[in-house]
């Protein structure tokens, strides 16, 4: 077909009768088979012939573009097709032969097409050697169908569909030759028809026009994600980043204000950065806890005190804080005791700024028959003298629910739960080396921003995203707004995720805890 022709195709929808088949080329899920159906489905029609379309000469392409025929043998209404090596893409075309509208004779020709996942618009493109053809563009699990006609945009021809969920659907395309977007993941079928005035003659018989259908199949899965969601839903738990990994500690994986030992973690697991999609790896692992503060330092990740339940999901809340400080080398994958709290303490934060460990905010909960301890001081520890002892730091505050960031020296202790239950959007700064304590920028926005929002430093800058799901960078004495996720959260994580990013990761959303991870940041 030759471009003038272009200037006289009439293009048009066929708007096909309840009983219309076409042929579908419809793989097996090893890809290395596939069924040529003559159908109004992608099931054989056993009440239809197929010897019709049995001419049929299906070739297969590759990614390097290099294309192969395909073995075709006639089987039970159907042809089946042996595909060999890895085709990204299988196309054909058949004169199915004569028929007749009113007085007006013409020949049906079929250019049946099956594009498999993962394959390059472009090497699904036959361009000028198709009359029609359909190409399928697929985006973050959505899906459009490009008409061409000899390797041309085509306006307004209708695309007939079937989704994977058995509905029908018609799209027309617009003058990018694209229909409108399809949302799902899923094998669709579709068929296009344009109409060629051309005279011919086809078996001695003659016809004064060609009718050309594209069919196409297609699978749309769903997009790989770039960073796997964690093993489970959870919030509460403990998070830092060594040595190119992100580890995670324990959780609450339950209903809100409902703990148990069976629903509190004792997971340990990390994940690499510049390797996610290798998934988390588990840990040795120990106490099931919630509530609790991780840290890194040199080679280690130490992890500092938490919420023990001691009840089981049947019995009386039996809630204890712990006073257990235990440091995992990375390298050797084992645990080793450091010194204990003074106290047990949950629900608080935990930074280093140097070779100090910085403890701030918490509650001490004694179990079901003592009243639970807010605690009002900060603890240090000097990681670097393995004879230190833990040292107090008045606090001017009684908060839990916190979050806490490392910052030119100093700990910034943001926001949280007050001891009289109300919300505190206050920042308080602490100097380690005088004890010292100064006032930050407020958080901003709605009161409940305040509770248990996550905060991590980054290239020597402070974010901070809370339950808004917006991401602010202190600046000064405010808070720019830098970006946002798509899952707002709280009780929940960021860490530093390499160069230029963070991860936001777990959390509690308005139904129930979430497992989703979302980068933040250049890359």
């Amino acid at each position: 077909m030759n471009r003038s022709f272009l200037a006289l195709l009439a293009l048009a929808v066929g708007t096909a009768a309840a009983q219309a088949h076409f042929v579908y080329i419809v793989p097996a899920k090893d890809g290395k088979t596939a069924k040529v159906v003559f159908s109004d489905s992608l099931e054989a029609d056993d009440a239809v012939s197929i010897d019709k379309i049995a001419p049929l000469n299906l070739t297969g392409r590759t990614a390097e573009v290099k294309d192969t025929a395909v073995e075709l043998k006639k089987g039970e209404h159907c042809l089946n097709a042996t595909i060999a090596g890895e085709p990204k893409v299988v196309f054909g075309s058949v004169n199915y032969g004569l028929s007749t509208k009113g007085d007006r004779p013409y020949l049906l020709v079929y250019h049946p097409k099956v594009v498999f996942a993962g394959c390059d618009e472009k090497i699904a493109t036959l361009g000028e050697k198709a009359p029609v053809e359909l190409v399928p563009v697929i985006a973050a699990g959505s899906l459009r169908f490009k008409v061409l006609v000899a390797g041309k945009p085509a306006a307004a021809v209708e695309v007939n569909i079937l989704k994977p969920d058995g509905e029908k659907a018609k799209l027309k395309s617009e003058s990018d030759g694209l229909t409108a977007k399809l949302d799902g993941v899923g094998r669709y079928a579709a068929w296009a028809k344009v109409t060629e005035p051309k005279e011919g003659e086809w078996a001695g018989k003659k016809y004064s026009e060609i009718r050309q259908y594209a069919t196409l199949v297609v699978d749309v899965v769903a997009e790989a994600k770039e960073i796997p969601d964690l093993p489970e839903s959870f919030s509460s738990f403990g998070a830092a980043t060594v040595d190119g990994y992100v580890y995670v500690y324990g959780g609450h994986a339950g209903k809100t204000h409902s703990y148990a030992n069976e629903t509190t973690l004792g997971k340990f697991r990390r994940l690499k950065i510049d390797a996610p999609a290798k998934g988390w790896e588990e840990l040795p692992t120990g106490t099931h806890l919630q509530g609790l503060a991780l840290v890194g330092y040199k080679g280690t990740v130490i992890r500092i005190g938490g919420m023990e339940p001691r009840n089981s999901k049947t019995e009386k809340a039996d809630n204890h804080s712990v006073t257990t400080v235990q440091r995992f080398d990375v390298k050797t994958l084992k645990w080793s005791d450091h010194p204990a709290l003074p106290a047990g303490r949950s629900s608080h934060d935990a930074v280093v700024v140097g070779d100090t460990l910085v403890v701030v905010g918490g509650w001490n909960m004694k179990g079901s028959a003592s009243k639970n301890e807010w605690h009002t001081t900060a603890l240090t520890l000097d990681l670097a003298d393995a004879t230190a002892k833990w040292k107090s730091i008045e606090q001017p505050f009684s908060r839990r629910a916190l979050t806490a960031a490392a910052h030119d020296g100093k700990v910034l202790v943001i926001a949280g739960m007050t001891a009289e239950g109300g919300m505190a959007s206050a920042v308080n700064v602490l100097d380690p080396k005088t004890g010292k304590w100064t006032d930050g920028p407020q958080v901003p926005g709605e009161k409940m921003n305040a509770f248990s929002p996550a905060s991590c430093t980054l290239d020597g800058k402070v974010y901070l995203n809370p339950s808004d799901g917006k991401v602010y960078r202190m600046n000064g004495e405010k808070w720019d707004e830098v970006s946002a996720i798509a899952t707002p959260r709280k009780v929940h994580r960021m860490v530093p995720f390499g160069e230029g990013r963070a991860l936001v990761l777990g959390g509690a959303t308005g139904s129930g805890s979430t497992a989703s991870c979302e980068p933040i940041g250049a890359k």
